[in-house]
């Protein structure tokens, strides 16, 4: 499976010309994360994510990227992991006041930094996230963006913490 996923990967960073990419539904797995062409300036996804995709987008190269908009869900345990994705999920169990085990739900987590460094406009819709989300992207747009999204998306400290340090506008 890795080696179509990379020959995928491949023949969308062969589409030179393309300035705006929208990825819909599931892309083969809710970890794996697409790095648009260069040249794509508007970056749209509407897709079901896990935290393992956060940490791919974290890491992609981004620098074209003037516009991304994300409009995610969490991924279920039941609708896709099997038993060897366990780890790459970072999973906890939730317990009901019975102490049952009824769900898992990914744990919360952080990712330090992102590569978006010519972002000027961001939109995330959709709970699940990173908490450090809205300061990374504040920080790696080194000002002049507009951060956007209902308020459980973008908690309103994070963006105000970026803008106090002068990294967002």
């Amino acid at each position: 499976m890795a080696s179509l996923l990379n020959n995928l990967q491949t023949a969308f960073l062969g589409l030179k010309q393309l300035e705006w990419l929208y990825l819909r539904g599931e892309m083969f797995h809710p970890s794996y994360f697409i790095t648009p062409p260069p040249k794509v300036k508007t970056l749209k996804i509407k897709c079901v994510v896990s935290v393992a995709w956060w940490r791919r987008f974290a890491n992609a190269e981004l620098k074209g990227v003037k516009e991304l908009i994300i409009y995610n869900s969490k991924v279920e345990t039941a609708s896709w992991m099997s038993e060897l994705d366990k780890d790459d999920y970072e999973i906890e169990q939730d317990d009901d006041e019975y102490g049952m085990t009824y769900a898992a739900t990914p744990k919360e987590f952080d990712l330090g930094s992102v590569k978006v460094e010519g972002l000027r406009e961001f939109w995330l819709q959709g709970g699940f996230r990173p908490r450090d989300l809205g300061e990374c992207i504040a920080k790696a747009a080194k000002g002049g963006i507009s951060i956007l999204g209902d308020l459980f998306a973008v908690p309103e400290g994070e963006v105000l913490r970026g803008q106090r340090e002068g990294l967002g506008s």
